[in-house]
């Protein structure tokens, strides 16, 4: 999927970023390391967040009420509420944003902030390589539309094309 967008977009148009969390067993710096091989070091800018600080800073700042959004529309017999509605309630805080994809226009910079996103994906539910084209169920730009059975390949390329519509910004 990174390889795509890498390949499509030169360098001056696209930056990408990968932020590691410990999310499930077998996550840790090595893993991370491991896994971030497949993307190469030319384009691909990544980070190992081991205590999980900057999905935790997206879920406060830009998701704080996502998942109660979500519930609020989601039939109660869908097979993912009750999962999300335990997820919810987590009165420890601790459930960070992960298995997510956030885009933004050129210039956005994270300072005091985390900076709100033009364009986003989060999979909150794994179907399996298996399963054949459909992997994950995902929610993407509005928290309060049913989520659906996607990929990760569609959902990027969904959002890059929303943001290939922005008007471009003028160089001053």
């Amino acid at each position: 999927m990174l390889k795509e967008v890498v390949e499509k977009y030169p360098q001056d148009q696209v930056s990408v970023y990968v932020v590691w969390l410990t999310m499930v067993s077998g996550d840790d710096q090595s893993a991370a390391r491991s896994s971030g091989r497949m993307y190469g070091r030319d384009r691909v800018h990544q980070y190992y967040d081991g205590a999980r600080v900057v999905g935790l800073a997206y879920r406060l700042e830009v998701f704080p009420n996502c998942l109660q959004d979500a519930l609020s529309v989601m039939p109660k017999d869908h097979p993912l509420y009750a999962q999300l509605s335990a997820r919810a309630t987590d009165s420890r805080g601790e459930d960070p944003l992960w298995d997510a994809v956030l885009f933004y226009p050129p210039g956005v910079e994270w300072k005091e902030h985390v900076p709100n996103t033009t364009a986003w994906s989060k999979q909150v539910g794994f179907i399996g390589p298996g399963a054949g084209k459909v992997t994950g169920v995902f929610f993407h730009n509005d928290c309060k539309q049913p989520p659906t059975d996607s990929d990760w390949h569609d959902e990027v390329r969904n959002a890059m094309s929303l943001v290939e519509k922005l008007p471009k910004r003028s160089a001053s």
